[in-house]
């Protein structure tokens, strides 16, 4: 369907004089290819170089020379887009892709719609058969299920096939297992089984799908930006368009983005190092794909580096440097500190204003309970975790505490498993041991039910930052900076269960996008619990097993053989040596978990061809308990 646009109105504003800025070299070189180019840009700007006043600077530029020119800004979430619209010239628009579609939709139907995050729902609750319902209403698990895989969908632009929803489950945390738990009278909570929910689901997306495309008078947050993808709606266009955070783009947004901009210059800005979002529908070749299409394009495409941050002192740019080479530290950019400290000093050195990051949220629950119980401003920032561990609940049907705990337990391990044996990502898998673990941690120190929800109630309320620590999950800390940044868990940087190349890069990213939000201290916090955990099984389980196996009377005979019998010609550590292991060295040094992979390592590269299957077992879990890192 062709596109039809509508041109954003030109500014009035008058241009001030020439500026007077004065940037690196490398902004320089962007100022001039605004100026004095005619193609599109992909500005590769890596964490804390200065994009957002690049950009504004380059705006400002173009305005002096232009001063008709209609400029447009397309920022990632609208807390940037607001941040924005007070930075940028006076004339030019700051906005998301989904404000920008909702106005297309707005225009469209000459009024602005419903907005019902429940649109879904609703539709399901017009075609549901009688099959569907449970206790008169769709059952929950095929909502669910069909709420997600139907937002996914919109964000890879797809139909719904088999084969696409095949993908998406591959890829992403869809639950199409129903309710596990039952009522007090032992009736199960689902009327469908593991064997009936994805036929069904599968059956129903497709035509959700479609409803969702001629039902404009009631739309959803993803409708925003696809509706007016889909329907070819008339869009705002611009002549100059910036858009932000591009590597966290989906197919959708991109799609939209150049519907914006369809003659005029376009200029990307990101840093594929930082997509973090692949989870949640944004596509990981982003960049690369929407730099290909510029590429391709009439007006062609040049690719410009953004690489020295502002942000960052040297101590950190050295670490992450190791992820992303060529970041670079200013010349005259500060020392920094990077240091680590116990989880005991953590709690007691925390200051207001510093910024707690982890991978994953339960450590971070934990830290904000034993701020409030001491009396210290905590907020837990980013998407609300509440809502999640209240579904859990709910699903579990649990009528006490312990019996939450005990079906917990049995949850947690069978639906990791089922999980493994579906070959789901290493981020799908977390999640789920995430919010089981979150749940563990806030059960803790509760006696009833109503107890725990009032905890959890007590925790993730909304409070001012002002005066706060502020704790985040990485995910959550884009775009955001502190002087002072703690690492809760380094350990699960990347994630022990990151094994496919895709799974690697996203956890490489993750890193790296925690690493540079601290503008001058960077503390890792060492977990104890971690630590103990490794250490006791390297100490008993490892130990126990490297015994019997090397042992004084290995290779030696019993005292049953015959002892005509000649002796094993076993090469199985032959030496003597080989039973010397300093089981406590470089316990208490910062890199005990390299210490203790290194000698994992070496015993394995040093393994005999004839060596029993059981230690070789033994030595791959042994591989396993210890942390990536």
């Amino acid at each position: 369907m062709p596109v039809e646009t509508m041109s954003a109105p030109p500014t009035t504003w008058s241009p001030p004089n020439p500026s007077s800025v004065i940037g690196t070299p490398q902004q320089d070189v962007f100022w001039e290819t605004v100026i004095c180019g005619k193609g599109h840009i992909v500005l590769m700007a890596r964490a804390g170089t200065g994009k957002t006043f690049s950009v504004v600077e380059a705006a400002k530029r173009a305005l002096q020379k232009w001063p008709n020119l209609r400029v447009g800004f397309s920022a990632f979430n609208a807390h940037i887009a607001k941040e924005l619209k007070s930075k940028v010239p006076r004339g030019c628009q700051a906005f998301t892709l989904h404000s920008l579609g909702l106005q297309a939709i707005t225009a469209h139907l000459g009024r602005r719609p419903n907005i019902d995050d429940g649109k879904v729902r609703a539709i399901l609750d017009r075609m549901a058969a009688p099959e569907d319902l449970n206790k008169g209403r769709v059952d929950r698990a095929l909502v669910k299920a069909c709420n997600s895989l139907v937002s996914l969908c919109k964000a890879y632009l797809y139909e719904g096939t088999p084969a696409q929803l095949d993908e998406i489950l591959s890829r992403h945390d869809v639950d199409l297992s129903p309710d596990s738990a039952v009522t007090p009278t032992g009736k199960p909570r689902s009327v469908f089984t593991n064997a009936t929910l994805k036929p069904r689901v599968y059956q129903l997306v497709p035509f959700l799908l479609e409803a969702a495309k001629t039902t404009l008078s009631v739309i959803d947050y993803d409708d925003m930006i696809w509706l007016p993808v889909v329907l070819g709606l008339k869009v705002t266009t611009y002549d100059l368009l910036f858009i932000d955070e591009a590597q966290d783009m989906n197919r959708c947004q991109q799609k939209l983005a150049f519907m914006v901009c369809p003659r005029g210059r376009i200029v990307i800005v990101g840093d594929p190092a930082q997509s973090i979002y692949a989870f949640r529908g944004a596509d990981v070749l982003s960049m690369p794909r929407m730099t290909e299409l510029l590429e391709t394009s009439v007006r062609g495409c040049v690719t410009l580096p953004l690489t020295f941050t502002r942000r960052c002192p040297k101590a950190v740019v050295t670490l992450a440097q190791a992820i992303v080479p060529d970041i670079e530290a200013l010349p005259d950019a500060p020392e920094g500190i990077v240091e680590t400290i116990t989880e005991k000093d953590f709690s007691q050195v925390a200051r207001a204003g510093d910024m707690v990051l982890c991978r994953t949220n339960a450590p971070l629950v934990k830290a904000a309970h034993q701020f409030l119980r001491a009396g210290r401003k905590a907020v837990l920032r980013g998407k609300d975790l509440s809502g999640q561990i209240r579904d859990l609940i709910e699903g579990m049907g649990a009528q006490t505490l312990e019996e939450l705990g005990d079906m917990l337990m049995r949850y947690r391990l069978a639906e990791g498993e089922r999980l493994e044996s579906a070959g789901k990502s290493a981020q799908v898998i977390t999640a789920h041991e995430d919010r089981c673990d979150t749940l563990t941690v806030l059960m803790e120190g509760c006696s009833s039910l109503p107890e725990l929800d009032a905890k959890i109630s007590r925790i993730f309320d909304k409070k001012d930052e002002n005066g706060a620590i502020i704790l985040s999950s990485v995910h959550g800390s884009k775009g955001l900076e502190a002087d002072t940044v703690y690492i809760l868990r380094p350990d699960l940087m990347p994630h022990p269960k990151a094994e496919r190349k895709e799974d690697q890069e996203q956890e490489s990213n993750i890193r790296y996008v925690a690493l540079t939000r601290a503008k001058n201290r960077l503390v890792f916090v060492e977990s104890e619990a971690a630590k103990e955990a490794v250490e006791a099984f390297i100490e008993k389980g490892l130990k126990e097993i490297f015994d019997k196996h090397h042992g004084d009377d290995m290779g030696q005979l019993n005292e049953d053989d015959d002892e005509d019998e000649p002796e094993s010609e076993s090469t199985y550590f032959p030496d003597d040596d080989s039973k010397e292991l300093p089981w406590r060295e470089g316990f208490d040094s910062i890199n005990w978990l390299q210490v203790h992979k290194a000698r994992l390592t070496e015993l394995e590269r040093t393994t005999p061809f004839d060596a029993p299957p059981e230690y070789i077992e033994a030595l791959e879990k042994a591989k396993a308990v210890l942390p990536r890192c």
